[in-house]
């Protein structure tokens, strides 16, 4: 690789030299005696108002003066050394980019014939010899009668680079020129094509980047060159005028993203890479300033941003290459080689190099070397990552190998120890089935002893319930049954009649048993009875009813029910152990049949109502504070109950835990701690959701919804 750098670089060495030996002759030639310089800032004037301000132009030393960002016009003043050639010369400008270069031939102070040409010149010649003027030296041109000036604008950096070509040696000149460039493009092309060809085969993204920076690097050299305009747009005036702009900045942002690629940044130099994003965006901000028309700012900032990059690019490729990462190397001799190209081209544009036909074609000479050596670290890095794959393979194969090996050793043992654990997992399973079996057992026996309590609650209650209404029948039993005595003594008196005694006797008789047992108030007290007895008959029976109610026996499938009517009858039996301070309100829509356990949704009823009850401190509270409100309504397809009371409430902490199995906060003795875990158990095997709402100090509300008919 070191051999074929050195060929080309003396091979492009000796085609310049070449060049420049066969354009000189025999005889003296002209040249570029001096020039002097008018700047222009404001564009205030045309050719005739700079001859009246000639007087102003100022003589310069430089051969190749650099002029740099002008945001005006720049005129040059040329006067020529006419020498003993006869020949016809050529004066050629040397940098094909400047927007505007007019040239004027001045004899006695008239325009005798004007040029136009520039890369941006809307009155320019078009084809590739736009920046070269005719110098006829047949004529008798001197400094006094001759005088020629040339008008320059642009918004990059400016130089004046001038060469006097006599015409036999122009087409030669130029020749070599189309050779070089010539071998330029092939050798862009070349590469293109071939990383091409290689990323459709092998897919790597590297190649994507390397593929576009190849051809964006290409076409920016051939618009520095003065080729593209007439190879590509076509001599598009919009085009050529913001093309160096944004072909500069395309190269160095995929420049840096295929450096990003190439070197695996994130991976391996993670603290560098985060630098690249800022490039980005300084690029971006370029491009906006660029395209909103402020060239020569643009220009400015574009060479800032590229010096800064180009500086990060070689820190990081020295870093990487101190971290013996090998695609570095060739990064770093590629970028080294590029950087050398471009140093050289800006030297010759400060005067410290020559300006002539080599240092004129040093960047291009070295983005070409660079992209050959950028070819080579690609493929030198899917070599290495081919080798690290294979390495890969072969130790994933040896570490399979020995874990077969491992396997087939372990396979006896492991036989043996599956036995063991097989009967000892059987033995296990055995013991766990009885101890579930147990636990049912226990969880049923619970369960017992939760209805039991609740029953025992209820007894003692109904008992008392059916007690009065009873109390009150047979206390009035015996007052009625005098009373009748009383009455049938008169209906014996009466009798009498049909046995023959003495009507006035009998008549007076009766008369006197009248008076004797009021027959008025025995009337009345007859009828009052006879209420009492009825109204604890009714009492009795709402009791009854409402125990049949409760005591619902569930079966195996869903039957439809009125769930009013469990909570009235729940209501009918906790009546006696309701304290008389506390205030039911019941609000109960009327709701259609829900297929549900009735049985179980009275137990879910007694127990929240029982709870909302007993959590109301009556001796604390006032009685309109003393309250406890059941309402029922249809949401959707679900019927919702809500039980709220005006209790101590349930901090947040309690609250995770009360459906939790065994768990009460009332004293012991006074609770099993099963009684909303079986409430949360029956919701939830109704389909439906239990929800508590409730402020410490202020109450607490339970909202119960159950599905209207359950999902089949």
């Amino acid at each position: 690789m070191k051999k074929f750098i050195i060929w080309l670089f003396f091979t492009f060495t000796g085609v310049f030299l070449f060049s420049t030996y066969a354009g000189k002759q025999v005889f003296t030639p002209p040249s570029v005696k001096k020039i002097k310089l008018f700047y222009d800032q404001h564009n205030q004037h045309d050719i005739n108002s700079i001859l009246e301000r000639r007087d102003s132009f100022e003589l310069t030393d430089s051969k190749v003066p650099n002029i740099g960002v002008i945001y005006g016009t720049m005129w040059a003043e040329i006067s020529i050394d006419k020498g003993v050639d006869p020949e016809t010369y050529f004066l050629k400008y040397l940098q094909p980019t400047t927007d505007v270069v007019n040239f004027y031939v001045i004899e006695d102070n008239e325009v005798l014939y004007t040029f136009f040409g520039g890369d941006a010149n809307p009155d320019q010649i078009t084809g590739t010899n736009r920046n070269i003027f005719k110098l006829d030296f047949l004529q008798d041109f001197n400094d006094k009668d001759n005088q020629f000036f040339i008008q320059l604008k642009g918004g990059e950096h400016i130089h004046l680079p001038l060469e006097l070509i006599p015409e036999s040696a122009l087409i030669v000149s130029k020749e070599y020129k189309n050779i070089f460039v010539g071998i330029y493009i092939g050798i862009i092309l070349s590469l293109f094509l071939y990383n091409l060809f290689i990323y459709i085969t092998v897919k790597d993204n590297g190649y994507v980047l390397y593929v576009a920076y190849l051809f964006i690097v290409g076409v920016t050299q051939l618009n520095f060159m003065g080729y593209a305009s007439d190879l590509l747009w076509d001599g598009n005036l919009l085009v050529s005028t913001y093309a160096v702009y944004i072909l500069s900045s395309l190269t160095a942002v995929l420049a840096l993203a295929f450096m990003r690629v190439l070197l695996n940044l994130p991976k391996e130099a993670p603290h560098l890479n985060k630098y690249v994003n800022v490039f980005y965006i300084a690029y971006a901000v370029v491009m906006v300033v660029c395209l909103l028309g402020y060239l020569q700012i643009a220009y400015v900032m574009i060479q800032i941003v590229a010096t800064i990059a180009a500086t990060y690019m070689l820190i990081v490729g020295i870093v990487l290459s101190l971290n013996q990462y090998r695609p570095a190397y060739f990064f770093l001799v590629a970028w080294s080689v590029f950087l050398i190209g471009v140093t050289l081209y800006t030297m010759k544009d400060f005067g410290i190099l020559p300006y002539n036909q080599l240092s004129v074609y040093t960047m291009p000479i070295g983005t070409a070397i660079e992209v050959i050596l950028l070819s080579f670290a690609l493929a030198d890095r899917i070599n290495l990552l081919k080798k690290e794959k294979e390495q890969s393979q072969m130790e994933a194969l040896r570490e399979s190998r020995l874990n077969e090996k491992l396997v087939k050793e372990q396979y006896t043992l492991m036989e043996e120890k599956v036995k063991e654990r097989t009967t000892d997992l059987q033995r296990s399973k055995n013991e766990l089935e009885s101890a579930l079996l147990q636990l049912q057992d226990a969880q049923t026996n619970l369960v017992e002893s939760e209805k039991m309590a609740s029953l025992g609650q209820l007894t003692a209650g109904i008992a008392h319930e059916i007690n009065n209404p009873i109390n009150f029948v047979s206390s009035n039993i015996y007052p009625l049954r005098m009373d009748i005595d009383d009455l049938f003594q008169l209906v014996d008196t009466y009798g009498q009649l049909d046995e023959g005694a003495d009507l006035k006797w009998v008549k007076k008789q009766a008369e006197q048993l009248k008076k004797d047992i009021n027959i008025d108030f025995l009337k009345s007290e007859v009828t009052e009875l006879l209420n009492g007895i009825e109204d604890g008959a009714n009492r009795t029976a709402e009791i009854v009813k409402g125990l049949k109610t409760f005591s619902y026996l569930d079966e195996a499938e869903f039957k439809p029910a009125n769930l009013n009517d469990g909570i009235t009858s729940t209501l009918v039996l906790l009546r006696s152990s309701i304290d008389p301070n506390i205030e039911v309100v019941t609000m109960l829509e009327s709701l259609p049949m829900v297929e549900c356990y009735p049985g179980k949704m009275n137990q879910v009823f007694m127990n929240v109502i029982s709870n909302a009850i007993q959590a109301i401190d009556v001796s604390s509270r006032s009685e309109k504070e003393c309250k406890v409100t059941i309402k029922s309504s249809i949401s959707g397809n679900m019927v919702v109950f809500e039980i709220s009371d005006t209790g101590v409430g349930i901090s947040d902490e309690i609250k995770s835990k009360v459906f939790d199995p065994f768990f009460t906060t009332k004293d012991v003795g006074k609770g099993t701690g099963l009684g909303l875990s079986i409430v949360y158990s029956i919701i939830k095997k109704h389909n439906g959701h239990i929800q508590i709402d409730s402020t410490p100090g202020m109450g607490t509300t339970f909202t119960l919804k159950i599905p209207l008919k359950q999902p089949k």
